[in-house]
């Protein structure tokens, strides 16, 4: 919603009360040429909070909170190959809440003090979580992220660079007319690993790529693009002409 041009809110809880969805109610109305039968509007902006509608009642109050992290690492391929270069996690807390009235939440995390690059929905007391490092807000109705967050990958040994979940090797063989180049990529971890995605830089001379995977489900070959099926899941490869990457996914 805009007022004389600038942005007054982009709550979707505050939209709903100002501007009526439609329904097939009105429709028929509308049809019929029927007027004034049609439920009044609430006043617009009748809560106080702006991110959370007025007079909510959920027969069940229950509210979920989903932690997902993705891992990005830079691995070395002439150097002791194999090791980490640099790498972060990113992470975000996506909620799902069905609390009835204006619920006013609270909690800690055990180590706030390692999120950077962190950002939180409006509804987070910041100033709060500056002095105590509880998040207390209260949530907005419905789905909503409550918080993104970047983390250093952690090391047991600080003088030594973190151990991914998973280790990759990668050997490079140079031609007069081409290349050849080799990935390995073992497990460290007995956990289940999803989307797991290795990029190579091929070079800005490389014109395509002929891969073939080797692993406890079979082989396959293919030129540009090509995929198998394992174990219930998947590799891919493709080789992309304008930033000369191949994907292993």
């Amino acid at each position: 919603m805009l007022d004389e041009g600038y942005p007054l809110t982009t709550e979707s809880n505050a939209l709903r009360d100002i501007v009526l969805p439609p329904s097939l109610l009105n429709k028929i109305l509308a049809a019929t040429g029927v007027s004034g039968l049609s439920a009044a509007a609430p006043a617009p902006f009748s809560s106080p909070i702006p991110w959370r509608k007025a007079g909510l009642r959920y027969n069940n109050n229950e509210i979920y909170f989903d932690i997902i992290e993705e891992l990005e690492a830079t691995v070395s391929r002439t150097y002791r190959s194999g090791n980490v270069v640099a790498s972060n996690v990113w992470g975000k807390i996506l909620c799902k809440s069905s609390l009835s009235g204006t619920p006013d939440l609270s909690f800690s995390l055990t180590n706030s003090k390692a999120l950077r690059d962190y950002s939180f929905h409006p509804c987070v007391r910041l100033q709060k979580f500056l002095q105590t490092n509880q998040l207390s807000f209260v949530p907005p109705d419905g789905n909503f992220t409550l918080l993104t967050y970047q983390l250093p990958v952690p090391s047991p040994n600080p003088t030594a660079p973190p151990a991914l979940p998973v280790h990759l090797k990668s050997t490079v063989s140079l031609h007069d007319y081409g290349g050849t180049f080799e990935i390995t990529t073992t497990a460290r971890s007995s956990k289940m690993l999803e989307n797991v995605c290795v990029e190579l830089k091929l070079g800005n001379s490389a014109t395509g790529a002929d891969c073939t995977y080797t692993g406890s489900g079979g082989q396959s070959a293919g030129g540009g693009f090509g995929g198998l099926s394992i174990n219930g899941g998947s590799v891919k490869w493709r080789y992309d002409p304008q930033t000369k990457v191949w994907l292993s996914i």
